[in-house]
């Protein structure tokens, strides 16, 4: 959490790609803002976030430094989500690899940018370990399927419903923002069954490197 002079702040959080998908961290945020407006309101006490505390400062007077990488400047990747409405738990294994290529290509022909030459695959279904591997792009091989009949696609996170959460009532972030960063230079394919109160289905989401 960061406190800004004029009385805003900021929420940061990031997670392993392993431990939590973009849908789960979603739906963890808005549950943690569910359980924090629900004491908010029990309490009698100013409005404002319990975990909001702009006075508090350590001893020095100092404002801990910020480490930065070199990959922190970079510009942001661009993600394209792809949303089918059937859940992934009815796909067989045999369809992740032709799923990912038709993926892909759309999302290639979306943003005018080419996959990189390898790129991760994640594999997530409800209630299990999350499967990784690296693909070479070229041995992809788009068969003519169904699946993707009729899926939609957004190249921006709002599909998260992250802008509608807020901490007290009537008080939406002003701005938010998500990405998915690598440490090498390549795009990423997360194929993800979310199965929860805010969201279903099966979400396909296309990563590609910042150039």
């Amino acid at each position: 959490v960061t406190n800004f002079k004029c009385g805003g702040y900021s929420i940061g959080i990031s997670s392993s790609l392993l431990l939590a998908d973009p849908f789960v961290m979603t739906s963890f945020l808005k549950k943690w803002a569910n359980v924090h407006k629900s004491l908010v309101l029990k309490a009698d006490v100013p409005k404002m976030p319990t975990f909001y505390l702009p006075n508090l400062r350590n001893s020095a007077g100092k404002t801990p430094s910020l480490l930065m990488d070199s990959k922190t400047n970079k510009c942001v990747a661009q993600s394209v989500i792809f949303n089918i409405p059937t859940k992934i738990s009815n796909l067989g294994s045999d369809n992740y690899h032709n799923l990912a290529a038709e993926c892909i290509l759309e999302a290639e022909h979306i943003v005018g940018t080419k996959m990189a030459s390898n790129f991760s695959l994640y594999v997530k279904k409800p209630d299990e370990d999350v499967r990784v591997e690296i693909c070479p792009k070229e041995k992809l091989i788009r068969k003519p399927t169904s699946i993707v009949n009729g899926f939609t696609y957004a190249s921006s996170w709002d599909v998260l419903g992250a802008d509608e959460i807020c901490f007290n009532e009537g008080n939406k972030a002003a701005y938010v923002s998500c990405w998915i960063n690598s440490i090498f230079d390549e795009g990423s394919v997360m194929i993800v069954g979310t199965d929860n109160e805010y969201t279903s289905g099966t979400k396909i989401i296309v990563t590609f490197t910042a150039e």
